[in-house]
Parts: structure tokens; sequence; C-alpha cells
């Protein structure tokens, strides 16, 4: 997926997170504490500051605006606990693309090692 922002904050995201870590996220969120340099404040509104087009824009074209409505909305208007919630949603959404790539490799390369076992018929 391709964002006009040179997707810079998926590749810090990316680079920081492994693919395990990335399913830890996937199946706990980022509130759990898996996200090991987004937990205080003072990491996720940093991180948000400098890519909040892309975070803006990847959450919007993604869950859609009335999502980050719902983020604000939630936190009586408090625009730090907004900033937080809108990187650890991006920090989810990536982690989701992260699994989902790789299972998707995992599969095609599983169904590749079966067809090679399969019997061959002279």
């Amino acid at each position: 997926m391709s964002f006009p922002h040179n997707n810079e904050g998926r590749k810090v995201i990316t680079d920081i997170y492994d693919y395990e870590t990335c399913k830890e996220i996937v199946n706990n969120g980022c509130v759990s504490g898996v996200c090991s340099q987004h937990i205080y404040y003072a990491d996720t509104i940093s991180f948000f500051d400098k890519y909040e087009g892309e975070i803006l824009s990847e959450i919007t074209e993604i869950l859609g605006v009335d999502t980050l409505v719902e983020i604000f909305k939630q936190h009586d208007a408090d625009y730090d606990a907004y900033r937080n919630d809108c990187v650890w949603t991006f920090i989810e959404l990536v982690a989701m693309d992260v699994v989902t790539e790789m299972e998707k490799i995992e599969y095609e390369q599983n169904a590749l090692i079966e067809e090679y076992m399969q019997p061959v018929h002279a």
C-alpha cells in the first residue's frame, strides 16, 4: 500500500518492530506495552508530530475519518491523548500489514513445497 508521504513513518515502525513483535501488537494492541519505543506520550507525540500527515492519511484511508473523530471524542478533546492513540492506531495498522504479508509469503512457500513434494508421474 502506498501513501503520499513516502511511508517514512511506516519504515521507522518496521525497522523498530520485528515480525514477532508485530504479531504481539496485532494480538494485544499497543496498549499492552509491547511497543517498547512508543509507550510514553513523549515518544508517541514526537512521532505524531514528525509523521502526522502519513498517520492521519493511513487511518483515514483504512479505517475512515470517523475513527479520528471517535479517538478525539474518547479523550474529551485531550490533544495529547488523541495524538498518542493515533500513533498507536497507526502502529497497529502497520503491524497488521507486516503480519499479513509474512503470512502470505509463508503460505506461498508452503504451497510451493507441497507442489514439489507431489509424486512425479511418468
